[in-house]
């Protein structure tokens, strides 16, 4: 819910809230509904005084990024919702590989500019279809080529906590582990990421390994909508994926949202998929592999509300 709060209702006007938008187009598995509040873009000094003003209102608040590995409930989102598009989000690349980056970038921008710039170390994250503020906080990543994931290039970051207070945080203070940090599920938001890219290499290599590497992966992905990888490789255990291929879960439906047949931890949106078809999905695919190899896996993907 969202506070009638006069001080608040002021504060969304100034920062142009649109009311009842649709959030589904936002997420790449087109799924959910609409949000009460949405701002878009709001430099890190506003959205303390947000966080600050719906945290002393009790009213609900949240981030979505490049809307993967996000699941919108079917009764939206009775908040406000906070984007950064990418068209908006400021990326600069120094000559001696310091990147700085709004957390509205996609990795596909940063991969990009980075090679472009001469910059080695970040063509790898051309395959993750999320934010660069998302992916700082779960520690993205990708293991086509081997693994590299966002812990090995972030050097801090700037967050702003539920109550609106700024930090800026090192990298060893974000904890990070596999598809986690000490962020993730601690509310707020990431307003800014800095990197360090691997020295300098020629721009025309990278792109030819960007290329490349996105060219493997797209064999083993699905092309319908998805929200990426659904869980994460339980610690010291085969990925995921193997766990859900031998329980037989490959094509298993619910509803319009399916197991998908290319590769068992994705979850397609085969054309009406609602968010509760995808979440008993989910359960379902997590109870069998319990029961069947007593292994637990753990989402990845993150619901929203």
């Amino acid at each position: 819910m969202v506070s009638a709060d006069p001080a608040l209702q002021a504060l969304l006007t100034r920062l142009g809230a649109r009311r009842d938008v649709p959030l589904a187009p936002r997420t790449t598995w087109r799924v959910g509904g609409p949000a009460r509040f949405l701002v878009q873009s709001p430099p890190t000094e506003a959205l303390a005084e947000l966080f600050g003003r719906c945290a002393e209102t009790g009213s609900l608040i949240c981030v979505l990024g490049r809307g993967s590995n996000v699941l919108v409930s079917d009764a939206g989102i009775d908040g406000v919702v906070v984007t950064f598009p990418d068209a908006r989000a400021p990326l600069t690349l120094s000559p001696e590989g310091r990147v700085v980056a709004g957390a509205g970038v996609s990795m596909a921008r940063l991969s990009a500019e980075a090679n472009g710039a001469g910059l080695a170390g970040l063509a790898w994250c051309a395959g993750i279809p999320g934010s660069v503020g998302g992916s700082a906080v779960m520690n993205a990543g990708l293991v086509t080529g081997g693994t590299r994931e966002m812990r090995d290039v972030v050097t801090g970051v700037t967050y702003v906590d539920p109550s609106g207070v700024v930090h800026h945080l090192d990298a060893a203070a974000l904890h990070y582990g596999p598809r986690k940090s000490v962020l993730q599920g601690a509310g707020g938001c990431v307003t800014e990421v800095e990197m360090q890219a691997a020295g300098r290499d020629a721009p025309e290599a990278l792109a030819a390994a960007t290329r490349a590497m996105i060219a493997e992966r797209r064999k083993r992905q699905p092309r319908l909508p998805t929200a990426g990888s659904t869980f994460v490789a339980p610690e010291g255990e085969p990925p995921a994926g193997y766990w859900l291929d031998r329980a037989g879960l490959k094509g298993h439906l619910r509803g319009a949202a399916r197991v998908s047949p290319v590769h068992a931890n994705w979850i397609e949106n085969t054309g009406g998929a609602t968010a509760a078809d995808i979440a008993d999905l989910m359960q379902e695919m997590m109870d069998t592999v319990q029961r069947q190899f007593d292994v637990v896996l753990r989402p990845e993907v993150r619901r929203l509300p």
